[in-house]
């Protein structure tokens, strides 16, 4: 895996959930099951005219520059078109993986993307924006409780969120890390992001610009 969001503590816990492994995807994949666009600091980023149609579908659903204080999309894009291509990318052991296609299955996966935000040049805090299309309204909320109670049952703490109906806040310090991260469903979708970086370093990202973060995603993907 990359040095990433994950290893840097913001989704060490939702890694084994919602996807923050997908962050090491690696854009050359030969997979049917996953493909790759562009990163772009727009909210409706600018997508290949030939570009598969879940990458074009997923447009406008991740954090883009600004969100985040000196953060922006960093390298590719990563998609999922299928339960098993999404999950077989997290470099989970394989009773793991097979049960997450599972209940990613049941609840009616479709498709998902993840992108990693990065300071320019890279200093050490990073971020991670995942999108979860599941099959139902209720499929993404379940999605939400189910993720935030593994990662709690990991060691992460909870706080508030504010702003987004349902919302949740969870993370804390990790060894010599800190990440938090904030998880929400808006119709059919699942949203998590999170930010990590080592402890004590400068200008990183707080829990509030996260949520403030969090909240311009929610505005954006309302309607």
């Amino acid at each position: 895996m990359r040095r990433g969001a994950c290893s840097a503590g913001a989704v060490v816990l939702a890694a084994l959930t919602s996807g923050c492994g997908s962050s090491s995807h690696n854009a050359a994949s030969t997979k049917a099951s996953t493909a790759s666009a562009p990163a772009s600091s727009s909210s409706q980023a600018a997508i290949p005219p030939g570009a598969p149609a879940a990458v074009r579908e997923l447009a406008g659903r991740m954090l883009v520059a600004g969100d985040l204080p000196g953060l922006a999309p960093s390298g590719k894009r990563s998609i999922g078109i299928n339960a098993a291509g999404w999950v077989a990318e997290q470099g989970l052991p394989a009773a793991e993986r097979e049960k997450r296609v599972r209940t990613l299955e049941r609840l009616g996966f479709m498709k998902a993307v993840s992108e990693r935000l990065t300071a320019s040049p890279e200093t050490g805090p990073e971020a991670l924006s995942v999108a979860i299309e599941f099959g139902s309204p209720r499929s993404a909320r379940v999605y939400v409780r189910d993720e935030v109670r593994s990662s709690r049952a990991h060691g992460a703490g909870a706080f508030t969120v504010t702003g987004i109906p349902g919302a949740k806040g969870f993370g804390g310090k990790f060894g010599p890390t800190v990440g938090y991260n904030v998880a929400f469903a808006k119709r059919n979708f699942y949203y998590l992001v999170g930010v990590g970086y080592p402890a004590g370093a400068p200008g990183a990202p707080t829990r509030q610009q996260l949520i403030t973060a969090a909240r311009r995603l929610d505005a954006r993907v309302r309607h």
